[in-house]
């Protein structure tokens, strides 16, 4: 989350999916991307 807030210059929204401090064998996230950074980054060529 660091990572992408710093990149982004904002705080997100996430959660812990997978922790291997839970006991898995790995760690995964999910975060929330706001709609006003995904409009930015992201453009639909057809």
């Amino acid at each position: 989350m660091n990572f992408a807030e710093a990149f982004l210059d904002r705080e997100l929204e996430g959660r812990v999916v997978r922790s291997v401090l839970n006991g898995d064998l790995t760690c995964e996230y999910e975060t929330e991307i706001p709609d006003d950074i995904m409009q930015k980054y992201v453009t639909s060529e057809r």
